[in-house]
């Protein structure tokens, strides 16, 4: 996908969002998330996956990076996709690291006793990675 539909997808998400979303009620915002949440949760629903990994990933075959989670030998739904596993565990090549959803996309030079904040949950960095003494600078 190209950056130029990417950022027309974007724009058109968020005129959404404010003009048709962010109008409705507590109410219909509720019903729509209880039928997504039933819908995401069906076997129909597996085929969303190398769509949503194309566009997020711009890589239609990103999930087979991964194993499904929960020793499942394929993915059984969409929501099955968000709790998968590694093929091979992650190796850390460099000093300078940010996790973020499963994959490094950020980095900083780490302090020991900084918090990282990760979707709103502020962490110490040796709750992330575990206890690695002397491998953490």
């Amino acid at each position: 996908m190209s950056s130029k539909t990417t950022t027309s997808l974007y724009k058109t998400a968020g005129f959404l969002s404010e003009n048709l979303w962010g109008v409705l009620s507590a109410t219909i915002h509720s019903a729509v998330s209880r039928f997504y949440t039933r819908l995401y949760e069906t076997k129909l629903s597996r085929y969303f996956i190398e769509p949503y990994c194309e566009w997020q990933y711009q890589d239609r075959n990103h999930h087979l990076k991964f194993l499904p989670g929960r020793n499942k030998s394929r993915y059984e739904s969409f929501q099955d996709f968000f709790t998968r596993d590694f093929k091979e565990p992650l190796k850390i090549t460099s000093e300078a690291i940010w996790p973020c959803e499963g994959e490094v996309c950020d980095y900083e030079e780490s302090i020991s006793e900084k918090l990282i904040n990760i979707k709103g949950d502020l962490r110490p960095i040796r709750a992330i990675f575990g206890d690695t003494e002397g491998l953490i600078p």
